[in-house]
């Protein structure tokens, strides 16, 4: 998660480490930032929407980011689905 915050611009970053691990309220932290409620959740949202690429990304589809080897998947012949044995093929004589 902080490799994530610190690819965001430091201030949304401050914003979202503020407003969501703080547990400040909105109205404070736009005081205490000298920036309207508007522009506080936009902010907000570009932090979550960012933070969830980022994860997604690097953890959720990257299983080497997490530590663990990628697991191998079980490939069928073309037309054949998993659980279904295919039919034998018989040979035709020349």
């Amino acid at each position: 998660m902080r490799d994530s915050l610190g690819k965001l611009p430091e201030r949304v970053a401050t914003v979202f480490m503020i407003r969501e691990m703080d547990e400040v309220e909105s109205k404070e932290i736009c005081y205490m930032l000298s920036i309207s409620d508007s522009n506080l959740w936009v902010m907000l949202h570009r932090a979550r929407m960012a933070l969830r690429e980022c994860l997604a990304m690097n953890w959720f589809e990257n299983p080497v980011a997490r530590g663990r080897r990628p697991r191998q998947r079980q490939t069928w012949p073309r037309g054949v689905s998993a659980g279904v044995t295919p039919p034998a093929t018989t040979s035709m004589p020349a």
